[in-house]
């Protein structure tokens, strides 16, 4: 969607937010600025205000500051039950981020990091009962992630924390899903915020095929 000033994408996963904002920004023969960042092989909406240092970047800025911007992820994660659909909770662990090479970046629960939350949702259960990649007493969980603060990697590391890693993560989970799950099951489904008017702004990206092609399979 495009609002004043502002313009809502769907990012394909394995591109960096940088890669894709500057394709989007040569296609459409404009500046973008980046206001807000998905990981690499996650997928979904993506904010970016037109211009650099326009008033929508900072507008969009400061709403993320002050926590005013609300995101829904759809994440699939494996482990001991959540508990039954309409299931809540609310994660609260401290994230601590290092930088690797420059390039790359890997964060961890620590004492020493920014505090870190994130509220879930259990949308649906799966039995992965006999299946080789997977605990006997594990299941797998599709949810609907909200956090409430931005760290790097914030939902991986939550839930990877609390001993259900996503599907697909290479990085915090376990590799042998990949049999299941051909990329990391992490999507943006939705983005909202408030215009300049006052007006609600909601964006909304629905699942990628690979993904629900998953969700199908199990």
């Amino acid at each position: 969607m495009q609002g004043p000033g502002l313009l809502m994408a769907n990012k394909p996963e394995s591109t960096s937010t940088e890669e894709f904002a500057a394709a989007l920004a040569a296609r459409l023969n404009c500046r973008l600025s980046v206001t807000s960042r998905l990981d690499h092989p996650t997928s979904g909406v993506l904010p970016l205000a037109f211009g650099t240092e326009s008033s929508m970047e900072k507008w969009l800025v400061a709403q993320l500051a002050a926590r005013l911007v609300e995101k829904e992820y759809l994440c699939l994660c494996e482990g001991e039950a959540l508990g039954p659909p309409g299931t809540t909770g609310l994660v609260v662990a401290p994230i601590r981020t290092m930088e690797l090479d420059g390039h790359t970046s890997r964060s961890e629960v620590s004492p020493t990091g920014r505090i870190a939350r994130t509220e879930y949702q259990v949308l649906r259960r799966f039995s992965c009962r006999g299946a080789q990649w997977a605990e006997d007493t594990s299941e797998v969980m599709l949810l609907a992630a909200h956090p409430i603060t931005g760290r790097t990697h914030q939902i991986r590391v939550h839930f990877a924390f609390l001993g259900r890693p996503l599907l697909g993560d290479l990085t915090y989970g376990r590799r042998d899903s990949l049999s299941v799950c051909p990329r990391l099951f992490l999507h943006c489904r939705r983005f909202s915020c408030i215009g300049p008017d006052g007006t609600p702004l909601v964006a909304e990206a629905p699942l990628p095929p690979e993904l629900q092609n998953v969700l199908e399979t199990l």
